[in-house]
């Protein structure tokens, strides 16, 4: 009926999870990126 399972709950907390690291390590990354190409051509 209603019941949520532990099995569907950690099903949602590991989507969250991907969801979550799919979107942080890009951002990431491109900031990082861009930081180093914004010292490189300072310096």
């Amino acid at each position: 009926m209603g019941v949520v399972t532990p099995h569907v709950a950690r099903g949602r907390r590991l989507a969250l999870a991907l969801f979550i690291t799919a979107t942080v390590v890009p951002v990431a990354l491109l900031s990082l990126l861009a930081r180093y190409l914004i010292t490189g051509l300072g310096g």
